[in-house]
């Protein structure tokens, strides 16, 4: 399990190391969204029914494709998941859903009722290598860098991700596709 973290802090690191330099390049491509959230979704699912949470999927019927780097985006919704199933109780229950917003692109969000976050926590915990809780009671583990690296994923694709929260209520992630990465908006 170590090794695993180590693998995936050095993946992060280099990931996060090529973005802020510049280096970071868009495979872009036509995405369904629906089929990729599914899928993050499976791939997550073990983790959540091994902690007594369920899952839950909200899309908006017809969702057009989006123009996006597949690999990237499905790193932005597997770090929004994992998240959401780490800093949700057992019984708990999370929910992935997909709209589209006028003026305003696509909205995929992943909403959970874990423990949230408090307000003067939020800026903190989309800052690279910070934990919210202290080091010496930490009970949530992680490399500090999922949703600081996701939300320059989300930038480089003109996105954004944001956090709203309710501390003792939960936390919906909110990554935003702008028209212009939208099929038949971004003519």
């Amino acid at each position: 399990d170590s090794g695993l973290h180590l693998l995936e802090l050095i993946n992060d690191i280099l990931d996060f190391s090529k973005i802020e330099s510049g280096e970071q390049k868009i495979n872009e491509e036509e995405v369904e969204i629906d089929i990729l959230v599914n899928e993050c979704v499976r791939l997550t699912r073990q983790r959540a029914i091994d902690n007594d949470i369920g899952i839950k999927l909200e899309f908006e019927p017809k969702l057009p494709q989006i123009y996006a780097d597949r690999r990237m985006l499905k790193q932005i919704l597997i770090n929004l998941l994992s998240n959401a199933i780490k800093f949700t109780p057992a019984g708990g229950r999370i929910t992935a859903s997909v709209r589209m917003v006028e003026n305003v692109g696509m909205r995929i969000s992943v909403s959970d009722n874990g423990i949230g976050i408090k307000e003067e926590d939020i800026d903190k915990a989309m800052t690279p290598f910070v934990q919210i809780d202290s080091e010496k009671n930490r009970k949530y583990h992680g490399t500090g860098l999922g949703l600081p690296l996701s939300k320059n994923l989300a930038e480089l694709h003109e996105g954004s991700l944001e956090l709203t929260s309710k501390y003792g209520e939960g936390t919906t992630a909110s990554l935003t596709m702008p028209p212009s990465r939208i099929r038949d908006c971004a003519a």
